[in-house]
């Protein structure tokens, strides 16, 4: 597990500006670039502002982030974490059950901008037209399928990341299927998805590649964490790290899904080495380390 020191994290945190109500869509200020944000579910709560805030999901399990912050938006079904520099999400997080899948809301691509945003910190639907990339979801919207509300509130730009077609259509729309299939087969899950600017020696770097007239950041890597939870109680993570570039579509079969997506495999303890963020601390230290120092063997597939 990334061990941060929590005396440094309060020396460099200011304090959060505004206090958050579950529910409500506006944007959570957080000042400071190592301030510690807990999130997941707790409906119709609120909490006082401070630089531990703990949103609790319907199980209680608290899952809490450590990691580089810019604007937490509450979207009531996910929570997105906004790098207003580089006009894309750090992650976006949210907590899911089998149930949540069933859902028939249909997509209606109204790609917008966010308005709680601050004019200076949005993308626009304009800055990936003929930009090369297209508009990659990070909450994806098949996972949100439960009401229209649900489905509508993932086209917000603010859910938004440039990736090549390749990656988009590809390998990444392989592994969020692979991801409801866990979802399906263990019942309830929670799910960061990210971007990180990333050289080859695994060291992060500041972004080389900008797209339209708001200079939106083109990451190198998109990620996912994941912890899952069956119905006897056990856990297990998985991680995985794709980079922007990818090998060009193939036709869509089983092995072919498998290998790349174990592929891109790695211990979530590695995706924390290379990220700077710290996953789901609030899990028993032994369970979370044991759990994070290991690539699971099953991949559900259908």
């Amino acid at each position: 597990m990334l061990k941060i020191s929590r005396i440094f994290l309060i020396a460099l945190c200011t304090s959060i500006v505004t206090s958050l109500a579950i529910g409500q869509d506006r944007p959570l200020q957080i000042a400071g670039k190592a301030a510690s944000v807990a999130l997941a579910y707790h409906q119709g709560k609120s909490h006082p502002a401070d630089s531990s805030m703990v949103i609790v999901d319907s199980t209680k399990l608290l899952l809490e982030i450590d990691g580089p912050k810019g604007i937490l938006l509450d979207k009531k079904y996910f929570i997105i974490n906004y790098d207003t520099a580089y006009k894309i999400p750090h992650w976006v997080a949210y907590y899911i059950t089998e149930k949540d899948l069933e859902g028939t809301a249909k997509r209606k691509n109204d790609y917008r901008v966010d308005a709680l945003l601050p004019l200076n910190a949005q993308s626009k639907p304009e800055d990936y037209r003929k930009s090369g990339y297209d508009r990659g979801h990070n909450a994806p919207a098949d996972d949100f399928k439960r009401n229209k509300e649900a489905m509508t509130a993932t086209f917000l730009m603010s859910n938004m990341s440039p990736q090549t077609s390749a990656l988009n259509s590809g390998i990444w729309r392989i592994l969020e299927e692979r991801v409801q299939n866990l979802v399906e087969n263990y019942g309830k899950a929670w799910i960061i998805t990210g971007n990180i600017f990333m050289r080859a020696d695994s060291q992060l770097e500041k972004p080389s590649e900008f797209i339209g007239k708001g200079r939106v950041a083109v990451p190198t890597h998109c990620f996912k964490a994941i912890l899952t939870q069956k119905e006897d109680g056990t856990y297990d993570m998985y991680a995985f790290l794709m980079p922007n570039l990818i090998e060009p579509k193939q036709k869509h079969t089983k092995g072919l899904a498998d290998n790349w997506t174990r592929k891109y495999s790695l211990t979530v303890d590695r995706l924390e080495q290379i990220t700077g963020f710290d996953f789901f601390p609030k899990l028993d230290d032994s369970l979370e380390n044991s759990l994070e120092r290991k690539i699971p063997d099953d991949l559900p597939v259908k």
